[in-house]
């Protein structure tokens, strides 16, 4: 489970952040890379509310749920399995980057001792 702690800050956040729209909420993950439509329109068939799907988050949450105490996964969707290019994925990246950087920077993170 995400940190109660580390989500409350980044909801905080987005109260005064002037970047792009940010949205909370499940993630699909599974071991498969595909950029096939017919598969992505399966996966939002079987899980309507995730709003974003990744081959790696399953294992990253494992890991982090063994070894971590606060943990908590932030996508930026560029293309949802449909062919983005490397210049929207490099945009995407930035938009994560620069809301991950504005959550510390609120100061949310300063009594970050409880999980």
């Amino acid at each position: 489970m995400p940190s109660a702690t580390l989500l409350s800050a980044c909801r905080a956040a987005v109260d005064d952040w002037q970047g792009t729209q940010v949205h909370f909420g499940p993630a699909v993950s599974g071991s498969m890379d595909s950029d096939s439509l017919t598969f992505r329109a399966c996966l939002i068939s079987e899980h309507p509310d995730a709003l974003a799907g990744e081959p790696n988050d399953g294992q990253i949450v494992a890991a982090a749920a063994r070894a971590l105490p606060r943990w908590l996964v932030m996508r930026s969707v560029c293309d949802w399995g449909t062919d983005g290019t490397g210049r929207s994925r490099a945009h995407a990246a930035a938009n994560v980057a620069g809301f991950l950087v504005h959550v510390v920077r609120s100061g949310g993170l300063t009594d970050a001792r409880t999980p």
